[in-house]
C-alpha cells in the first residue's frame, strides 16, 4: 500500500504539472517596443514554453528571438516573455486590430482591407482625416466575406476548394483538414508565407480524390457562405483514408485528454487523519483503479517517443461532478482535443457528449458499459463489453451448457425489468427451450420463491445483471445456505471488490465474473510490460493497467494514422491482439454512427483454491498452454 501511496504523489505532481500546460490565459497587458506590439506574458508554475507557444499560437522560434535571454528553451516561473502580436481581432470577431508599420499608407491598407476611406473613418471614428497615419497606432479593417473572391466565375472549382479563414484557424488544422501539405498550400497561394493565416484571406486548395474530412462539406460551405457545389463537387468519405499508403498523413500533432476522478483531495484530507489517528493509510478504492489505469497510460506513452509525432496529453481529475468538465468547454479548452479518454461516470458522459462543442472528438470511454451511451451519441468507444454484448456471451455460454438451470435475478426499477427480460429472451433462444430459463425477483432485501426454483437435479446458475455492495451482499446471504445444490453465480467483476462479502461465501456459490480482458502471462510482450512496470512504479500492473496500455496502444496509433477519421476506418479493422486479450471493437445495430464497443466477452470462474479458471470461450489445448 505504500508504494501505492508514493504513486499516488508522484502521479499528483505529473497531474499538475500537465493541467499547468492547458490553463495558460493571453495576456491583457501589451507594449509596443519599436513599432512593434508585444504581449506581455508572466510565466506562471508549471507552464512551459512549449505549452505557451500553444496558447498564443506562435512558434517557439518567434518567442526565441523576440526573448534572446531565454537560454536552452528553459524559462523560470515570474519570468515575463514578450510575445509578438501576430494578428489581434475584436472580441466580437467582426474586426482585425492592425499595428500600423513603416511604409503604411492608408491608401495602401484600405486597398488591401477592400474599404474606402469613407469606410475606414466610419469604423475609426476617433481619428481625424487627413492626418497622416502614425507608426503603432492601432487602427480597424472589418473581417468580412468577400464573395466576389470566391464566387469568380474564373475560379478554378473543379481542381480547387477556395477556403476564407476564420478567426481561430490554423495551417495545422486546415492541412489536416484538406489532408494537404503546407508546401502544397505555399505552391498554390504565393502570398502565402506557410506560418501565418490572415483573417479574410482566401487559400486556394487543390482536390484530392477521397482526401478530406467526413464532416467537410459542411466545413466548406460554412467557410466560402454562398458557393452551390454540383452533385459531382459532393464530397464523401473515401476508403482512401483508411489504405495504408495514407497512413501518418493527417499531421503530427495531437491533443489528448484524460478525466479520471483521482479525488486528489478527498484522498489527501484522509491520509492525512489516517496518519494523525494511526491507522493504517489507504487510498479510495477508486483512486486505486484509477493509478492503475492512468499508469498504463503512461507505460503505453513511452512507445510514441520514437515516431515523429507529439502527443499533447493533459490530466484531469474530475471527482464525480460536472464541475470541471463544464469549466473546460466554457473556456474552449476542448475545443482542438483529439481524443478524450474517460471520464468514469455516467453522467459525466452524458454531460459531456451533450455539451462538446467539437464534433471530431473521440471519446474513449473505459469503465462503462451502458450500451445506451452508444445508442445516444457518435464517436464513443467502450474498452469494456457493452451490456448487450454480455448479454450475448452468456447466452452463448448458456448454449454450451444446455443441461444447467439459468435463474435470472431482477429487481424493481424499469431499467432492471428490461435487462432480464433481454437476458431471458437471449438464454432462450441459445438453449432452445425456456423450461431451464427463469425469472427470479430481487425484493430488495432478498430473492423471492428462491427454494421453488432452484433444482437439486442441475447445476443453478445465477445471472446478476445490476450489482451495488447492499444488493450483492444480500443475494450472496440468500444463495449461500443452499448447501444441497450446485451453485453457480455470474455477475459484474467489480462484486469482488467489495468488503462485506466473505471469502468463503464467494468459493460456495461459484463466483463468475464476465470481462473483456484476457492476459496471457506467458506472452513475451506481456512479460516485458510487467518487468518494465515493476521497475517504474514499484507495484504490479492489474487489468485496469493492462486496459489503458492496450487502449493508447491501439487507439493513438491509429489517431496517428488516420486522424479524426479514424472511428471511420475502425470499420475496415477493428480487431487487436494485446496484452489484454483479443479486442473486438464493433458497431452494433442499435448503436450511433462510428460508436463501438469491446465485442470480446470471457467468463471465469472461481476454483476451490479461490483461483479463476476460464470457462468461457472454452479454452482449446493448444490455448491452454499458453495461460
Amino acid at each position: 500500500m505504500r508504494k501505492k501511496i508514493g504513486l499516488f504523489i508522484y502521479l499528483i505532481f505529473v497531474g499538475v504539472y500537465l493541467i499547468g500546460q492547458t490553463n495558460i490565459e493571453i495576456s491583457t497587458e501589451k507594449v509596443i517596443i519599436d513599432g512593434k506590439k508585444y504581449y506581455l506574458h508572466n510565466v506562471e508554475e508549471g507552464q512551459t514554453l512549449y505549452s505557451i507557444c500553444r496558447a498564443y499560437k506562435i512558434s517557439e522560434e518567434e518567442i526565441l528571438l523576440n526573448n534572446p535571454e531565454i537560454k536552452n528553451k528553459s524559462i523560470k516561473m515570474g519570468q515575463a516573455l514578450k510575445i509578438p502580436v501576430i494578428e489581434e481581432v475584436t472580441t466580437d470577431g467582426k474586426y482585425i486590430v492592425y499595428l500600423v508599420k513603416p511604409g503604411d499608407t492608408l491608401y495602401s491598407l484600405c486597398r488591401k482591407y477592400e474599404i474606402t476611406e469613407d469606410e475606414f473613418y466610419l469604423l475609426n471614428s476617433d481619428l481625424k482625416q487627413n492626418k497622416a497615419l502614425k507608426i503603432g497606432q492601432e487602427i480597424k479593417f472589418p473581417i468580412k466575406v468577400i464573395e466576389d473572391k470566391i464566387s469568380d466565375p474564373d475560379k478554378d472549382t473543379v481542381n480547387f476548394y477556395y477556403h476564407l479563414v476564420e478567426k481561430g484557424e490554423t495551417v495545422y488544422g486546415l492541412s489536416r483538414t484538406y489532408n494537404v501539405t503546407k508546401e502544397e498550400l505555399m505552391e498554390h497561394n504565393p502570398e502565402f508565407d506557410g506560418m501565418k493565416l490572415m483573417v479574410g484571406e482566401v487559400l486556394k486548395i487543390p482536390k484530392k480524390s477521397g482526401a478530406i474530412n467526413e464532416d467537410l462539406n459542411r466545413i466548406v460551405l460554412d467557410s466560402i457562405a454562398k458557393i452551390n457545389f454540383v452533385n459531382e463537387d459532393t464530397v464523401k468519405l473515401s476508403d482512401d483514408f483508411c489504405n495504408q499508403e495514407n497512413w501518418f498523413k493527417n499531421g503530427k500533432n495531437f491533443n489528448i485528454v484524460i478525466f479520471l476522478p483521482f479525488e486528489i483531495s478527498s484522498n489527501i484530507r484522509a491520509l492525512y487523519n489516517q496518519a494523525t489517528s494511526n491507522r493504517e493509510q489507504r487510498l479510495y478504492l477508486i483512486t486505486e483503479k484509477m493509478i492503475s489505469f492512468y499508469s498504463g497510460c503512461l507505460m503505453a506513452l513511452e512507445k510514441f517517443k520514437n515516431l515523429d509525432v507529439k502527443l499533447n496529453v493533459s490530466v484531469y481529475d474530475t471527482g464525480n461532478e460536472n464541475i470541471v468538465i463544464s469549466s473546460l468547454i466554457e473556456k474552449g479548452v476542448l475545443d482542438s482535443v483529439d481524443v478524450i479518454i474517460g471520464p468514469a461516470f455516467r453522467s459525466q458522459v452524458d454531460f459531456l457528449n451533450s455539451n462538446l462543442k467539437n464534433e471530431k472528438t473521440v471519446i474513449i470511454l473505459p469503465f462503462i458499459d451502458d450500451s445506451e451511451i452508444l445508442e445516444k451519441y457518435s464517436r464513443n468507444i467502450m474498452l469494456k463489453p457493452a451490456k448487450n454484448y454480455v448479454i450475448d456471451g452468456i447466452a452463448d455460454y448458456a448454449a454450451l451448457n444446455k443441461q444447467h438451470n439459468y435463474l435470472i435475478i431482477q429487481g424493481n426499477s424499469s431499467e432492471q425489468i428490461k435487462i432480464s427480460t433481454l437476458y431471458k429472451e437471449a438464454l432462450t433462444e441459445a438453449i432452445g427451450s425456456g423450461e431451464h430459463v427463469k425469472i427470479i425477483q430481487f425484493t430488495g432485501k432478498n430473492l423471492t420463491s428462491l427454494k421453488t426454483l432452484v433444482d437439486k437435479d442441475r447445476e443453478n446458475v445465477f445471472i446478476l445483471p445490476f450489482h451495488s455492495e447492499t444488493i450483492c451482499t444480500n443475494v450472496f446471504l440468500d444463495l449461500f445456505p443452499l448447501k444441497d445444490y450446485e451453485i453457480t453465480l455470474i455477475a459484474d467483476e467489480a462484486v469482488l471488490e467489495y468488503q462485506t462479502i466473505d471469502p468463503s461465501y464467494f468459493a460456495k456459490v461459484k463466483f463468475s465474473y464476465y470481462s473483456g480482458i484476457k492476459v496471457n502471462y506467458s506472452d513475451t510482450e506481456t512479460k516485458n510490460l510487467i518487468a518494465e512496470y515493476r521497475n517504474v512504479f514499484l507495484c504490479e500492473p492489474d487489468d485496469n493497467s493492462f486496459a489503458a496500455y492496450d487502449a493508447i496502444s491501439y487507439f493513438i496509433m491509429n489517431l496517428v494514422r488516420y486522424g479524426n477519421n479514424m472511428p471511420y476506418c475502425l470499420q475496415k479493422d477493428s480487431v487487436y491482439q494485446g496484452v489484454s486479450g483479443l479486442q473486438k471493437y464493433t458497431n452494433h445495430n442499435s448503436f450511433a454512427k462510428y460508436s463501438y464497443a469491446n465485442q470480446s466477452v470471457y467468463i471465469y470462474t472461481m476454483q476451490e483454491d479461490y483461483s479463476f479458471k476460464q470457462v468461457y470461450p472454452v479454452i482449446v489445448e493448444e490455448d491452454a498452454e499458453n495461460n
